[in-house]
């Protein structure tokens, strides 16, 4: 019950139910989880380290407790604890990419750049399996778009998805696809976008179609086009409504 009212954003229900969850079983770290998660949310930052420490204190040797903590004290520019806790989280499981990128990522929000995709492309190349290279090029693809470097990261941009595309469901990957167009955008090639647009549109016969949605949204609010984005609203609720309805 708390995750699906967590999944549909009534944050303050979902915590009242993972609250008396703790109250019938408080060893349930999970519940302290999903806590933190939700006060993070809400941007209670106090209330959300509450619950990551006490998640740590819980699972002292998982990794993920001191990515958790290293993840909310990077949202709130707290990058010493976040260093500190994200090198935690490497040590204990060095095969885990996430933790090494959100390392340099510090670096990149700290301003030191040019160290930053040194970084990331020593990582690139010490990667063992294609996830780990997405993953990595896709941090190095962000990286040129907040550099500016259109050109560059589009560049990548096509790389990246050529890899993802062997790896990654059809459906996940028209996904990625229709959601990440903003490059073109930002360069004035919005019939580029279009036709990508168009073209994932006609891989799908079925309900699917309406990922496309997701791509089509961002494009008519930025012409400031409310009919349409009405629209693409419409086709984004029966595409919800029709995935809730296919995996549960």
């Amino acid at each position: 019950l708390g995750e699906a009212l967590y999944e549909m954003g009534n944050f303050d229900e979902a915590e009242i139910v993972f609250t008396d969850g703790l109250k019938i079983d408080d060893y349930r770290g999970e519940f302290l989880r999903r806590l933190g998660h939700i006060n993070k949310a809400k941007r209670n930052y106090d209330q959300a380290l509450k619950y990551y420490e006490m998640y740590q204190k819980k699972y002292p040797d998982v990794s993920r407790s001191y990515k958790l903590l290293g993840g909310l004290h990077l949202e709130t520019g707290n990058f010493d604890e976040a260093e500190i806790n994200f090198e935690k989280a490497v040590l204990l499981d060095r095969r885990a990419i996430s933790s090494k990128i959100d390392l340099i990522e510090i670096k990149q929000r700290k301003g030191q750049f040019e160290e930053a995709i040194e970084e990331f492309e020593v990582l690139l190349e010490k990667c063992n399996t294609a996830d780990d290279s997405v993953q990595v090029m896709w941090s190095i693809m962000n990286y040129y778009f907040l550099r500016g470097e259109i050109q560059k990261g589009l560049k990548i941009r096509e790389e990246t998805f050529q890899l993802a595309a062997t790896t990654f469901h059809p459906r996940v990957m028209s996904f990625y696809i229709v959601t990440n167009l903003y490059w073109y955008y930002e360069i004035g090639q919005d019939s580029i976008a279009l036709k990508i647009l168009k073209q994932e549109e006609e891989k799908f016969t079925d309900s699917y179609e309406n990922i496309t949605a997701f791509g089509y949204i961002n494009y008519y609010l930025r012409k400031d086009d409310l009919e349409n984005s009405r629209k693409q609203y419409k086709r984004i609720s029966d595409f919800v409504e029709q995935y809730r309805s296919l995996s549960g």
